[in-house]
């Protein structure tokens, strides 16, 4: 017998999937297994391979050494207070000049100084001088420190006062410089000076002529002076014999 009624068809569920964020997850078990499957081999090959760039970095570095030469400025005058103040924040200031080549010429110039590892080359002389050499500040804006980096400590001490002793020469005669300038500024007002104070001068001994009869400031020759000596104690001999009597 024979149905002409139409059967249904059950298709079978979709399987169910993990979301999207479940898929992207690290799972820190992967680690230990892999750990777990591989350390017999990766802990000697790790270990040789760390002790290789060991022995490479040992031969390869060369240590260097820092030496500083401390600078600090005077009083901020010379003549008068404000008439020549000192440079403020040497740090900043003096930079130009340390790296000058009125500075830097008599440093390489020296052959003891040549000898230093640094500057043992005549073709990088001048700019390995110029990358070691360093300024920073020694606290205060008074205060610098000048400092030169080199593979010997005994050549970077030596360079780092050769440094600073060439630019204290510089310093001292531009200064001397501006002393000169200063003096020849003030040479005429000077000048002016003196010719007031003579003149005042003359008319003070014509006044005193005028009202004693003679001028204090002048000098007496020698027979009057004697003449006036001999009065003197004649006076004196007058008041002695009025006493007494």
């Amino acid at each position: 017998m024979t149905s002409n009624d139409p059967k249904e068809l059950r298709l079978p569920a979709p399987a169910s999937q993990p979301p999207s964020s479940t898929q992207n997850q690290f799972d820190p078990w992967i680690i230990w297994v892999t750990f777990r499957r591989c350390w017999p081999w990766a802990v000697p090959v790790g270990t040789l391979l760390a002790c290789v760039v060991a022995i490479l970095i040992k031969e390869s570095f060369v240590p260097t050494y820092q030496a500083g030469h401390w600078l600090e400025a005077r009083d901020d005058y010379l003549v008068f207070k404000g008439v020549m103040p000192r440079v403020r924040n040497l740090a900043t200031t003096e930079r130009a000049l340390f790296f000058s080549p009125i500075v830097l010429e008599p440093v390489l110039s020296d052959p003891e100084l040549r000898k230093a590892p640094s500057l043992s080359d005549p073709k990088n002389a001048e700019s390995k001088i110029r990358k070691n050499l360093s300024l920073q500040s020694g606290g205060t804006a008074s205060r610098l420190i000048v400092s030169y980096t080199d593979t010997d400590p005994v050549a970077a001490a030596m360079i780092a006062d050769a440094v600073a002793e060439s630019y204290l020469r510089t310093r001292d005669s531009f200064d001397q410089q501006r002393v000169d300038n200063l003096v020849k500024w003030l040479q005429p007002e000077v000048r002016r000076q003196e010719q007031r104070v003579e003149e005042k001068r003359l008319l003070v001994e014509s006044l005193s002529k005028s009202t004693l009869g003679y001028s204090p400031g002048d000098r007496l020759s020698v027979a009057d002076d004697q003449n006036r000596m001999a009065l003197l104690n004649d006076l004196q001999a007058q008041i002695t014999d009025l006493r007494v009597q």
